[in-house]
């Protein structure tokens, strides 16, 4: 069973102690990343957006800036 039967969710019964890597596979992860960039992007921008000293920040106000947050690129046009 090699790294692409997993990706591809080819294993026999999910048995993922029994996969046994090949050297070139196992130098081939060691740079792979754990998080996403996207993912560390988003909980930044929450985390300000969150900050305990906000006291005013009502429901109706979290609303309007949540939903322009959800969808930062579609008004999003290359050509300018």
């Amino acid at each position: 069973m090699s790294i692409r039967d997993i990706l591809l969710n080819k294993t026999p019964n999910n048995k993922y102690s029994e996969i046994e890597y090949t050297p070139k596979e196992i130098m081939c992860m060691k740079y792979a990343p754990v998080t996403s960039v996207d993912v560390e992007r988003s909980f930044s921008r929450y985390k300000a957006m969150l900050r305990p000293n906000r006291r005013h920040f009502t429901f109706e106000n979290f609303k309007l800036y949540v939903v322009p947050n959800c969808f930062p690129h579609e008004d999003y046009d290359e050509s300018e």
